[in-house]
């Protein structure tokens, strides 16, 4: 082990005891050594860590501000080590999660099956949403999130992006023609979801960018509605990427004209400590999206 690593090892079980002799002890090193690494960690970081008197030490702000980044280093380093021996880690509790309704259904699903048989004992409890929820009021431990920015006291992380597509049911696009190209929409009635984020389709291909405004014939507060209508023959749908290849019932149109695309994040409550089963779930599902 090296030096560093024992320093933030003994820093960390010394925040716990406020003991030099009682942390030595749990920690099995002479307490010279814990004074000696702490000293060193201090002139590293340039900061204080601990008040020391005859009678006890106190952490001052910095340790405070310090110990849950040393935690999270420590436990994703047991984790390595675990993982490295063929070990998962033992990891129980209950999430709860949010996301989009069709997001949810289509992609995140499969996902929280696979992550279930990883980790039996954990249980998730999904909310499946059209406007997104507050995380804070709702006890939300992780929510995904599209193309709405969620605002307030969260850290955010890429998940993966999306694009938004054309498309139409083949007995329309037989009754009424396949657009060619973007200004062929004008003679097509659109079905737009209220999220999408513009009065104007912008379409980027090889000759440039090309501009249309949106006549749209019908519009809903979910995509899943705008994918009915499509099937009912009422128009052409814009929609993410991921509704299409599930059935076939939609055939996308323009595909060599790339519309904007469709960030999906991860969106997670600030804390000083994440539980480990919801970083676990994170970077699971940052990795399954590496393969999509």
């Amino acid at each position: 082990m090296s030096d560093r690593l024992q320093a933030y090892e003994i820093f960390a079980e010394l925040m716990d005891r406020k003991s030099f002799s009682e942390t030595s002890r749990i920690l099995r090193v002479p307490q010279a050594t814990v004074s000696k690494q702490i000293a060193s960690l201090e002139a590293a970081l340039g900061v204080q860590l601990f008040i020391r008197s005859t009678r006890r030490i106190s952490p001052t702000a910095e340790a405070e501000e310090l110990i849950p980044h040393v935690r999270h280093m420590l436990d994703a380093r047991a984790e390595v080590l675990r993982v490295a021996h063929g070990e998962l880690p033992k990891l129980s509790g209950k999430m709860r999660v949010a996301a989009p309704h069709s997001y949810g259904r289509r992609i995140l699903l499969p996902q929280l099956v696979e992550f279930m048989d990883l980790y039996p004992d954990i249980s998730i409890e999904v909310a499946l949403h059209r406007s997104p929820p507050d995380l804070l009021d709702n006890k939300i431990d992780l929510a995904l999130s599209g193309a709405t920015i969620l605002e307030g006291p969260y850290h955010q992380r890429l998940l993966s992006t999306h694009r938004w597509v054309v498309a139409g049911a083949p007995a329309y696009l037989d009754q009424k023609g396949r657009p060619s190209l973007p200004m062929d929409l004008e003679d097509h009635w659109l079905i737009l979801p209220e999220v999408f984020p513009s009065d104007m389709l912008t379409f980027d291909s090889e000759d440039g960018r090309q501009s249309i405004e949106i006549r749209a014939r019908l519009t809903g507060n979910d995509v899943d509605f705008s994918e009915g209508a499509a099937w009912q023959n009422a128009g052409l749908a814009i929609l993410p990427d991921w509704m299409l290849g599930h059935d076939g019932a939609l055939e996308q149109v323009l595909a060599d004209y790339v519309l904007e695309p469709i960030p999906v994040r991860l969106v997670f409550p600030e804390a000083k400590i994440i539980p480990r089963r919801v970083r676990a779930l994170i970077e699971f599902l940052v990795e399954r999206a590496g393969r999509m």
